[in-house]
């Protein structure tokens, strides 16, 4: 639909819940919302509070505490132990993941409570078991635009359409499928990359390594198949699928030091340091760094978040689950929530991350 309206049309474009950080709104996921009649409704209401304040929960509880230790990390990776390295790098994953999951909960909250849906952004991507996956979990609505106004229209496009059939005359039905495929993916994650700023670090690290990894993956997957199959391991087994998850993560935390690191320089140096680094700088000085107050709060919240994704994960509105409890829970449950967002004052609070992009 082309709407000829100025004033709509600059409604859309200026709504400002989503003018920062996103969602990547589609005209057509918004329009009713925008322009239809709005009656105040109380549940709709105090559900965007809570989730509101589920973001704030995961921004200011998690995300900055988080990232004092990945700065103090990141901050002295030359004098500190390789595990301290480790800690430092997974810590970052989920600080970003917090921080800016945390953004999109507060922007779909306030526009709930106006009586406007988005459409959600994530979905629980430390769950995924492939990287293929979790970029459908993670920062959705920018990767179905480039797969809508870039990928697809690359392999739709007559040069592309002319290699497949190259690709086939010469090496054969499979090849010839897969080669247009896996080149239109790279323009694909070079645009994911360039999105994110113009640096190699970001090329290379949002990029070309998510890139390689999803296609090994794909050319792969067979052999994997079978090779589970000889070894009598049901793909289905919780134990698996919990590997599959840790592999992800682990593979997602690579590609995140090249979106913290200052340049491709210091992740090459991080990298290094993390694989030869025996030095004295433990986990007690970045636990001096941090407080014991700040550790405590951040384990509880920790806890909190993974026991509210899990639920999540299993398709459960966390936040009518709770008020449909009885009132005792449910109240010391907002009181818990709001107490540690009020301990968290104190911190001193950090920006968005994805405010800078």
């Amino acid at each position: 639909m082309v709407q000829t309206s100025l004033p709509k049309f600059a409604l859309f474009a200026c709504y400002f819940p989503q003018m920062t950080s996103g969602p990547v709104s589609r005209y057509k996921q918004v329009q009713a919302g925008l322009y239809g009649e709005h009656l105040f409704d109380y549940g709709q209401v105090t559900h965007g509070l809570k989730r509101m304040a589920w973001g704030l929960f995961k921004k200011m509880v998690i995300a900055d505490r988080l990232g004092l230790i990945v700065d103090s990390v990141y901050g002295h990776y030359e004098s500190s132990h390789l595990l301290l390295i480790w800690a430092g790098i997974f810590c970052f994953s989920v600080q970003l993941y917090t921080d800016f999951s945390g953004c999109m909960d507060i922007i779909l909250g306030t526009s709930e409570c106006l009586g406007i849906r988005l459409p959600e952004n994530f979905r629980n991507p430390f769950f995924a078991t492939t990287i293929q996956e979790f970029w459908q979990r993670w920062h959705i609505t920018l990767g179905t635009w480039l797969k809508d106004y870039i990928m697809d229209p690359v392999l739709k496009s007559d040069c592309w359409v002319r290699l497949g059939e190259v690709s086939r005359k010469k090496l054969g039905r499979k090849w010839g499928k897969r080669i247009p495929t896996y080149l239109g993916m790279l323009i694909l994650w070079l645009s994911m990359g360039l999105w994110h700023g113009s640096g190699w670090k970001f090329i290379i690290g949002e990029g070309l390594w998510f890139w390689i990894v999803i296609i090994t993956g794909n050319m792969c997957g067979k052999s994997l198949q079978n090779l589970l199959k000889k070894l009598h391991i049901n793909p289905k087994n919780l134990w698996w699928i919990t590997f599959q998850r840790l592999r992800t993560f682990f593979i997602f935390s690579i590609g995140l030091i090249c979106f913290r690191a200052a340049d491709m320089g210091e992740v090459v140096r991080v990298l290094r340091a993390g694989v030869t680094h025996f030095s004295q700088r433990g986990f007690s000085q970045v636990k001096g760094d941090l407080g014991m107050t700040n550790l405590i709060l951040l384990c509880a919240g920790l806890v909190v978040l993974a026991a509210v994704e899990l639920m999540q994960n299993r398709g459960i509105d966390v936040f009518r689950w709770i008020t449909e409890r009885k009132s005792v829970l449910s109240w010391t449950a907002y009181v818990l929530v709001c107490g540690m967002i009020l301990l968290s004052l104190s911190t001193g609070g950090q920006s968005f991350i994805y405010a800078g992009f």
